[in-house]
């Protein structure tokens, strides 16, 4: 690493920073109602969105603070007609 920061006239750490990704952190803190810092005033609705936010990082998708605004956004207003395509789905089944 040395040998490569010296050639292209870095620090070794620098040139480290630059070859490492940032790493993600998912920040939820049960106790403060927050997700990725975004707090989240009804504790049942926290808990949902928890829920939704765990379970899709573990398929892999790296909420933001503007995604989990989203998704407190649209669980206060629901949009109408995304409610009907939820209803339709799962109904078409039974």
């Amino acid at each position: 690493m040395d040998a490569f920061a010296l050639a292209l006239n870095e620090k070794p750490g620098d040139l480290l920073n630059k070859l490492q990704p940032n790493p993600y952190t998912l920040n939820i803190k049960d106790g403060k109602q927050t997700i990725q810092g975004v707090y989240i005033p009804d504790k049942e609705m926290y808990q949902q969105i928890r829920s939704a936010v765990e379970d899709n990082h573990l398929e892999g998708w790296n909420p933001t603070s503007k995604d989990v605004k989203f998704l407190l956004k649209n669980a206060l207003n629901p949009n109408p007609k995304d409610m009907e395509r939820i209803d339709r789905i799962w109904n078409e089944g039974r």
